[in-house]
């Protein structure tokens, strides 16, 4: 960028006088206006200078670089565009059934009874983990004859399987679930 220099008195007047219109035209509401923006961006930039926020700032810039880079920031703005859709096209009757839903589920994980057996299927899984690693297997067919032959052995095989079945008749046909 070239500077000229103001060589004459008309160059001095013609400033002189631009000056004079913007002061006459600024109202005081204008000038308020004027100064709180400027405070606020001398706040951001003293904001921006401190350490950890010029940090943040770099890191966020860098990530948004990324994003682009990688085409993620496209994919973000359509996840926005969707959920917005869905906002848009979700009518009150549809929110009322959602959130009844999401109060039901709510109730169901968070009913004392489901909690304990959420923590007594986590105990037990831990424990009998723990166990059959302790236990070395005997092979063989015979070993495993044996272990048919005893009565707990066939009632937990059995068990299992009544489970298995029950589990997957639920899982084919939801209306039948719990």
């Amino acid at each position: 960028m070239s500077e000229t220099p103001l060589n004459n008195d008309s160059d001095i007047k013609e400033l002189v006088g631009f000056v004079t219109a913007v002061r006459e035209a600024l109202s005081d509401k204008m000038v308020e206006r004027l100064t709180t923006t400027v405070g606020g961006g001398v706040e951001f930039l003293d904001r921006l200078n401190d350490e950890e926020t010029r940090e943040a700032f770099m890191s966020l810039i860098s990530n948004i670089t990324a994003m682009h880079k990688s085409g993620a920031m496209d994919t973000l703005f359509e996840i926005v565009s969707l959920l917005h859709a869905m906002k848009s096209a979700m009518t009150d009757n549809m929110l009322e059934r959602l959130f009844t839903q999401v109060e039901k589920t709510a109730d169901t994980i968070t009913n004392e009874e489901t909690l304990k057996l959420i923590e007594n299927t986590r105990d037990s899984l831990k424990a009998a983990s723990a166990n059959s690693q302790n236990e070395k297997p005997s092979g063989g067919l015979w070993s495993t004859m044996n272990l048919l032959s005893k009565p707990r052995s066939r009632q937990s095989l059995s068990f299992l399987l009544a489970f298995s079945k029950e589990l997957e008749k639920r899982t084919k046909d939801p209306q039948d679930g719990l």
